[in-house]
């Protein structure tokens, strides 16, 4: 499947300046029209948009309100907005480029998976004696 990927450097209202979010905005009209005239159905819910920030000590990114602000319209009933991390290809990929996420799931399951075969083997012990 494809990905809609851009980098994005910022909104301006004035001429000349990066409109970036505009144009992917544009974009994703683009691609969900494309879709309604081929008779296929996207998922709309299951869109994910994951930010990069150029700066994580930038004031703006403090702000309550500052995910609104990189928001997208998928249509008149869903808006996308970012998330924190995303799952992609079965690895986490984390908005501060982190692999926290990632390590933190993988441990998890391996601790998972051994807490299994212990209690198989410990089973099995009790069992023989």
């Amino acid at each position: 499947y494809k990905k809609l990927s851009k980098i994005i450097r910022g909104k301006s209202e004035n001429p000349g300046q990066s409109n970036d979010c505009y144009l992917l905005q544009e974009d994703l009209y683009k691609i969900l029209d494309w879709s309604l005239r081929n008779n296929m159905k996207l998922h709309e819910q299951k869109f994910e948009l994951l930010n990069h920030l150029h700066s994580k000590n930038s004031a703006l990114s403090e702000l309550p309100f500052h995910d609104k602000t990189l928001s997208y319209l998928l249509s008149s009933e869903v808006a996308l907005y970012p998330t924190d991390k995303v799952r992609d290809l079965g690895v986490m990929v984390s908005s501060d480029l982190t692999w926290s996420g990632q390590i933190g799931s993988m441990v998890s399951s391996a601790r998972s998976k051994l807490s299994w075969v212990l209690s198989g083997i410990l089973a099995k012990l009790l069992r023989s004696s």
